[in-house]
């Protein structure tokens, strides 16, 4: 799997991929067809490469004016997710 060094940024949604604006770096929200336990029902994968890989359960926060809000974290770090799917634009942050 691709090494992730810079998940904060801004990223273009395509063809319901994220694209980091500046680095190489294409990432997938997904839907787990069963929810078991606590887990978050939404959850991203690393799609730079064709192996892919597992990054973390999103766990949803909000939804105002046009923007989900999810959070999440990788390695220890946590981060916050906003998906603007009529702009077509997320931003990742440190939360």
């Amino acid at each position: 799997m691709t090494n992730i060094k810079h998940l904060v940024g801004s990223y273009n949604i395509i063809k319901g991929y994220l694209i980091h604006r500046a680095e190489n770096l294409k990432l997938l929200i997904t839907t787990r067809t069963k929810t078991e336990g606590k887990k978050a029902p939404c959850f991203l994968l690393n799609k730079t490469d064709l192996k892919g890989g597992y990054i973390s359960s999103l766990y949803y926060v909000s939804d105002t004016t046009h923007v989900e809000t999810y959070n999440f974290d990788y390695k220890g770090i946590k981060y916050v997710l906003r998906l603007n799917k009529t702009e077509g634009v997320a931003e990742i942050g440190n939360n």
